[in-house]
């Protein structure tokens, strides 16, 4: 019988290549972790979270709101975007959110 507690050793999780991404924005920018959170309107835990692979990329509105506070723009937004829809299987922020806001495009691809 053994007593007292005994823990497991923590695996360590492999960064996907969002995390390493936005890792890597965060430490670029000038701003604290809170202040780029506080930004994104979204808690330091939470961006934490995202930047150590514990939480999958956030939904598309989310993810605008993360590149404007890191002030993300050309290729690194693309990138950005590009990385998280990877990750969640879907389509990148960016193009989500013009079909979205473009009642031509998003009829034309209803129609079809």
């Amino acid at each position: 019988m053994v007593t007292g507690s005994y823990r497991l050793p923590l695996r360590r999780r492999k960064l996907s290549e969002f995390s390493e991404f936005l890792k890597d924005k965060c430490k670029k920018n000038e701003n604290s972790i809170r202040k780029i959170a506080t930004k994104a309107e979204i808690t330091h835990t939470y961006l934490l979270q995202l930047m150590n692979s514990k939480k999958d990329p956030p939904e598309p509105k989310t993810q605008e709101k993360i590149a404007n506070a890191l002030e993300l723009i050309g290729q690194d937004r693309i990138e950005f975007y590009d990385l998280a829809a990877q990750q969640r299987g879907d389509i990148p922020a960016d193009i989500y959110m013009k079909i979205l806001n473009n009642k031509k495009i998003y009829k034309e691809i209803r129609e079809r």
